[in-house]
């Protein structure tokens, strides 16, 4: 009995897994069947993606073509109305050129009327000199008149001249033995109010001698002449001034000079042996 009921179980176990078997291999060939339908569904997709991708790129193309078209028109219309303007240019050159060789012309001839008339002229004036020889001569005596009447200005002006004149006088420096005359005797012009000073500054400054000197009017004082200063040849050495062969009383800058006068600078090497 038991022998029986075992052989029993087992052959239930293996219908339940004989029908668990087939249970499972009905649904693989289900879901092989969904995946291959799956594919092939994504595969017309991608075909109709591509289709649409070369019917736009169609479209673009023939859009292009279109717009090439029209441009090509577009420059023919262009050429055509720059075809139609090239005669109005053509004629504007022509009447340009025409006007040019107009004014040529005109010149040309201005030019050959001009040239008529200076040989016209130039042949009345041989006339006219034929016929009076004597006016070149008239001219030359009124100009040796008119030279003669200049002479004579000239000659009356040179006395007033003179007269303007101003008043001179004479001056000398002398310096040291070693250096000798340093100005020799000179006429000098001078001004009302001028001094002894002034004249030898005058003097002084057309020669670029320099002359050293302090204060003015009663209290100048000549330091050097000729670049020769006091006490350069000893402690009584210096420059003493002469008017008319006396020595000054005052400074040489309050000292005034009249017409004529001789005025002597000395350099001293003892001033107490000279009177």
């Amino acid at each position: 009995m038991k022998v029986t009921y075992i052989s029993k179980l087992f052959r239930l176990l293996l219908f339940t897994v004989m029908v668990l078997f087939l249970v499972s291999c009905g649904q693989g060939q289900n879901s092989s069947s969904l995946t291959i339908s799956d594919l092939t569904g994504k595969d017309a997709i991608s075909e109709r993606k591509f289709s649409d991708i070369n019917n736009d790129l169609k479209i673009n193309e023939v859009e292009i073509d279109d717009n090439t078209e029209e441009k090509e028109e577009s420059i023919e219309k262009v050429e055509e109305s720059l075809h139609k303007d090239d005669p109005n240019d053509s004629e504007t050159a022509n009447s340009s050129k025409s006007t040019s060789a107009d004014t040529v012309e005109d010149r040309e001839e201005s030019s050959s009327s001009n040239h008529n008339d200076s040989s016209e002229k130039k042949s009345q004036s041989q006339k006219e000199e034929r016929s009076h020889p004597e006016e070149p001569r008239k001219k030359e005596s009124d100009n040796q008149k008119d030279s003669n009447k200049s002479d004579k200005s000239n000659e009356s002006t040179t006395p007033s001249e003179e007269d303007n004149n101003l008043p001179t006088v004479t001056l000398t420096v002398q310096g040291p033995k070693d250096i000798g005359t340093i100005i020799g005797e000179v006429t000098v012009e001078y001004a009302d109010g001028d001094t002894v000073l002034d004249i030898l500054l005058k003097e002084a400054n057309k020669r670029n001698i320099h002359v050293d000197y302090s204060g003015r009017g009663v209290t100048a004082y000549v330091k050097g002449i000729y670049n020769v200063y006091e006490f350069d040849y000893g402690p009584l050495s210096g420059w003493l001034a002469y008017i008319n062969g006396t020595s000054l009383t005052r400074s040489a800058g309050a000292t005034s000079v009249k017409e004529g006068d001789k005025i002597y600078w000395k350099y001293t090497e003892d001033y107490t042996s000279e009177s």
